[in-house]
């Protein structure tokens, strides 16, 4: 049987998951450098880089360091601000995007900085699979600042949070008297 010749499509086919695997690592790992570095090297990696559909940054949340995610999204977002869009636009298999992500951690400071950074309703409004919006997540799980940081913006560009409910018919209200997340 002969061989795959040099820069044959079966070749090429390999590159990107080696690629995938090696941008996993180096963010599971925390090494923004290295992760970067396969970024600027490799421009046409995928957005979701794991079997359940998460990007760079869903997993770079999930390391749970908040100043390590900021200091990449601005790196990332000066090598590809509409890519860095993209990403923030992309949500897992169930429909969380990297807000949804950084409500559930608590990650204030992200929430923060994506919110004002990119605020346009298709980032910060967005639903999940469950109709749940970022605001949602952070009150579903307790995380104040998370939701006061998503709060002032949505404030500043008058969107209401009584106008989003998930698809249960519940509203932010519901969610936070229902799990006793008020009056603290």
């Amino acid at each position: 049987m002969a061989g795959v010749a040099e820069g044959s499509s079966a070749q090429r086919e390999v590159e990107p998951h080696e690629v995938q695997n090696e941008v996993l690592t180096a963010v599971m790992h925390g090494n923004w450098e290295k992760v970067l570095e396969i970024c600027k090297t490799n421009p046409s990696i995928s957005i979701k880089i794991n079997g359940v559909g998460e990007t760079i940054l869903h997993v770079a949340i999930h390391v749970g360091n908040q100043y390590g995610v900021i200091q990449l999204m601005d790196h990332m977002e000066k090598l590809d601000k509409g890519k860095m869009e993209k990403i923030l636009q992309t949500g897992n298999h169930w429909g969380n995007t990297p807000l949804h992500q950084a409500a559930f951690m608590g990650m204030d400071k992200v929430c923060s900085f994506i919110a004002r950074h990119y605020c346009t309703k298709k980032v910060v409004c967005c639903r999940n699979k469950m109709g749940e919006t970022p605001l949602h997540v952070a009150v579903l799980h307790g995380w104040k600042r998370a939701f006061f940081a998503l709060q002032m913006v949505m404030e500043a560009k008058g969107w209401r949070a009584e106008d989003y409910w998930n698809t249960d018919g519940d509203t932010i209200l519901h969610s936070a008297v229902a799990r006793g997340h008020f009056g603290e």
